[in-house]
Order: structure tokens, then sequence, then C-alpha cells
């Protein structure tokens, strides 16, 4: 190769998934579920890399007091990760935000000169952090606190951290430390279920991120507005100073009531049916946006409408997707998260989407 001249740059994609587990005393009680669940979630997807022709290599740290995290599986193809049984030990408390600092660390001495690599941390805990930091003072604990905000908020977009907590203070809590709201998940930690049902979402997130990365997606940082698990924040303010109005009498609404659902206020009935019950003429496939109310799988063309203040607001796909947070040109399942004062609404394509009793349908002219 003459002097001077550089090889062209892999096309690959390289996903690196890192996980931080608890393994302080609290999680003793569901210590066979956890390593049921991520081996299941491992197992999941080993099956996705394949299908989405992408590479994908694991981390795995277990953590518990100050100073005795593990990292038990390190960066390791997808393909040839062993069980994690007999690798999780729970005791101790809970060095939350000192095991990402580590691995945060660690996997910025990962080769990436060549291919497109991204990074998915998940984190997961079953109580509030209370270890990271040695002695134990209120001055050590902000400076940690502070050193990790900093960190998060400087993570390049290929660098995406998610944690699952225990409950709304649990939230509160990491969102002090920096993490974005949509990056953030409750589940029961009470139970198997609970957990079973958390690795589920994880899954799916996993796969859906997989999807968007093979349409350009680098990752969900705290800049990159998107969210692994939510739509991004935003205000009634932003909603008006970055979308737009549409014009009165352009839309209406139609109610959802019991009456619609076979008289069940918990029910639900499919929208094209509901739509044509209303005598409004035949269905307008396109033209109807259901309200956002449980997650939901939001495909790449989809357009998003917000109601706030009594106006009706959207906007282009690209324009409109970039302010809730979906990533342009990838489809990406996601929960919804309430917006004070405001209603989102998602465009429906299908003849058969569920509308739920107690909701309400945006119909376009």
């Amino acid at each position: 190769m003459p002097v001077g001249a550089t090889a062209s740059e892999p096309a690959n994609y390289i996903n690196h998934f890192i996980l931080i587990v608890d393994e302080s005393l609290s999680m003793r009680g569901l210590r066979a579920a956890v390593v049921r669940v991520f081996d299941a979630f491992i197992s999941r997807l080993a099956v996705t890399s394949k299908t989405a022709g992408q590479e994908t290599r694991i981390t795995v740290y277990f953590f518990n007091s100050y100073g005795t995290q593990k990292c038990v599986i390190y960066d390791m193809d997808v393909l040839r990760v062993p069980s994690l049984e007999g690798l999780y030990h729970p005791h101790g408390n809970t060095a939350l935000l000192q095991t990402f600092q580590l691995a945060m660390s660690d996997l910025r001495e990962i080769p990436v000169k060549y291919g497109n690599h991204s990074f998915v941390v998940f984190g997961w805990t079953d109580g509030e952090e209370n270890d990271s930091y040695f002695p134990r003072t209120r001055e050590n604990q902000s400076r940690v606190i502070s050193e990790w905000s900093r960190a998060l908020a400087a993570a390049p977009d290929n660098e995406t951290y998610g944690l699952f907590v225990p409950d709304q203070m649990g939230k509160v809590q990491a969102q002090q430390f920096g993490f974005p709201a949509s990056n953030i998940s409750v589940w029961d930690s009470t139970s198997e279920q609970g957990i079973e049902e958390a690795a589920t979402l994880m899954g799916d997130v996993a796969e859906s991120y997989m999807a968007a990365r093979a349409q350009g997606v680098r990752g969900y940082s705290v800049r990159s507005g998107g969210g692994l698990f939510q739509m991004r924040d935003f205000s009634a303010a932003d909603v008006r100073h970055e979308l737009t109005p549409m014009t009165p009498g352009s839309y209406y609404f139609l109610d959802v009531t019991a009456a619609d659902c076979g008289g069940n206020p918990h029910g639900k009935v499919g929208i094209e049916t509901f739509f044509e019950a209303q005598g409004h003429g035949p269905y307008p496939k396109g033209k109807c946006y259901y309200q956002f109310t449980d997650t939901a799988v939001i495909q790449s063309y989809k357009h998003v409408a917000i109601e706030s203040e009594g106006h009706v607001y959207s906007g282009t796909l690209d324009q409109v997707r970039g302010f809730v947070g979906l990533p342009a040109g990838a489809e990406i399942k996601v929960k919804p998260e309430p917006k004070p004062g405001m209603t989102v609404f998602v465009q429906s394509t299908s003849h058969n989407r569920n509308l739920f009793a107690g909701t309400r349908l945006l119909v376009f002219r």
C-alpha cells in the first residue's frame, strides 16, 4: 500500500452490550431468577445478532460493596457466552455508581479503529446507591455524583447508559445522577415475575436498538434526545416553540367509551370497527392517531402529534420524530411517560389497532 494510503473502514456493525447487575444482599431471594433471565436474555441476543447480521459482544459485571466489583464476562462473542450459573452470589451493599464508572473506563479500552461500534450499558439495581465512596461522607457522595453526571453528559453518541430501578424514588435518584428519564425503567423487584418482565423488556429494547443501528442510529446518549425505554423529556413550552400548530378544523377527536368496548370500562375495540360505528364514513387509513397509553412498537414511517393547551401540534416526519426522541428511519419499542398538560398521539396505518376505553382518537380531515 502506498505511503499515506489508508484502508477502507469495514462497514460491519459491532454492538457491545454491558450488563451491570446488582449482587447486594437484598437480591438474594432472586438469585436463581437473575441467572435464569440473564442467560435467557443473552441467548435471545445471540439469535437477534445472527438475524440482524451484526456482531454482538457481551460484558457482565456484578457489584455489591465499595471496591468489590467483579467483571465475570468480558467483551465475549454473544454466541460463546457461558451460563452465569455459579457466578452470582448476592451479599453486601450497593456501589452502583462506582461500577458504572468502572464499566465506562473499561469499555473505552476496547479497540474501535475499524467497524461501526456502539456500546449499550444496562444497569440493574433493587435499591438505592449507598456505597460508591469511602469514607462515607456527604462531601464524598456529592463528589462521586458530580463526577458521574459530568462523565455521562460528556459521553460520545455511540455510548448509551440505561438503568432499571425498583421504584419512583429510584428513578428520581437516577435522574439526579444524570441518567435521562428516557433511559430509566422501573421494575418490580419484589418477585420473579417482575424481573422476568423487565428482562423481556430489555430484550425487546435490544432488538429495537439493533434494528435502529442498521438505519444509522449510533446510540441514545444524554445529548441525542432519544431514549432506550421512553420518548425524550419535553415541556408544553418546547412543543409550542419547536412544532407546528395544526389549523383548527383540520382535525377532530372521538372519545372511546366503555360502551364502544362492549360495556367494559377496561375493554378495547378495533380502530376500524370503532371509527365506522361513529357514522363518519369509511375508515380513513393513515389519518387516525391513537392516544399513546401503552408500550408499542412505533415504526419508522409513523407520524406523531401532540395536544397541548387545547391545540394540536405536529410537523414533518423527521422533525416531529426527532422532537419526541424517535430514531429517524428505524422502528423502536417504547413505553409512554406522562407529560403534564400534554397528550401524545401516534399515527395508525392498520385496520385492527386496538383502542382502549377512556382514550381518544385524533382524526385528521
